[in-house]
């Protein structure tokens, strides 16, 4: 009998405790097909809060020739949260006013990224309330 032809397989292993609790996928690769092409980019970032010092970003999931492994979320240039598979949100940082630019981009199991997807937002200020005129 011939050896099978040349394949990669691609598994995803989450441990579950008693409660539920489930924990994040873990991808586990046999094989060796090389996979050099990039996942898409995500689509339609979206941009909630702040909440309790926290803005979510939100995204339609990207698609691969094998697996979208997870995304590497970036705040201000600086990588602030990478997710597992499954998951199609993050959460930054609200530090008051300010501009903030959050990029996300998939990555496969190979190491491939795709483009970046940006979403940003400028916070002004309050604006002071000038005093009361004199009374004359």
């Amino acid at each position: 009998m011939p050896p099978p032809p040349p394949g990669v397989f691609v598994f995803g292993v989450r441990a579950v405790d008693a409660a539920g609790n489930s924990s994040p996928l873990a991808i586990i690769t046999i094989g060796d097909v090389p996979d050099d092409e990039p996942p898409t980019a995500p689509s339609r970032l979206r941009l909630t809060g702040p909440r309790d010092g926290h803005y979510q970003i939100t995204w339609d999931p990207s698609d691969d020739n094998v697996l979208v492994a997870g995304y590497e979320i970036q705040q201000s240039g600086t990588v602030s949260a990478v997710t597992l598979v499954g998951d199609t949100f993050a959460y930054g940082e609200s530090r008051g006013y300010g501009t903030y630019l959050f990029r996300v981009r998939a990555f496969d199991s190979a190491g491939n990224f795709s483009t970046p997807a940006t979403v940003g937002i400028a916070v002004d200020p309050v604006p002071s309330i000038p005093p009361p005129p004199p009374t004359p």
